[in-house]
């Protein structure tokens, strides 16, 4: 993923991507609010965030960035952790935090650039190599 993919993935997927609340069955997106279907409305590109509780909607979930993001090759990710050499293949760790990738990474386009106290090692961001 390269600098500009990475700078405009949230500006090409809709919010829902990031709740902890979205579930996708088969062509369906659906979540806690709404378990038939999520309206268009969310999940338009660029769309607003699901914060208040709408008339139409089951309960009063509302929504909640996951706390963890399971970084699957070949598939969209707003982390740039999906492009880093040192992500895991599977799983939601990397070298720097082997038990998962804290959610301050994930869901963002801020990159890990620096050592942090509560990672492992001296690992950073590095492009995966071609």
């Amino acid at each position: 993923m390269d600098e500009y993919e990475l700078t405009h993935f949230r500006q090409r997927y809709p919010a829902c991507l990031a709740c902890r609340h979205y579930t996708k069955r088969g062509q369906k997106h659906t979540c806690l609010a709404y378990p038939i279907a999520i309206p268009e409305k969310f999940l338009q590109i660029q769309s607003p965030i699901h914060v208040d509780v709408e008339p139409d909607q089951q309960g009063n979930s509302v929504f909640e960035a996951k706390d963890v993001e399971v970084i699957t090759p070949g598939l969209p990710s707003m982390s740039a952790c999906s492009g880093c050499k040192h992500r895991a293949a599977t799983g939601p760790g990397c070298k720097a935090y082997p038990r998962r990738i804290p959610s301050r990474w994930l869901f963002t386009t801020r990159m890990h650039t620096t050592v942090q106290v509560d990672q492992v090692g001296n690992y950073v961001f590095e492009p995966e190599e071609e």
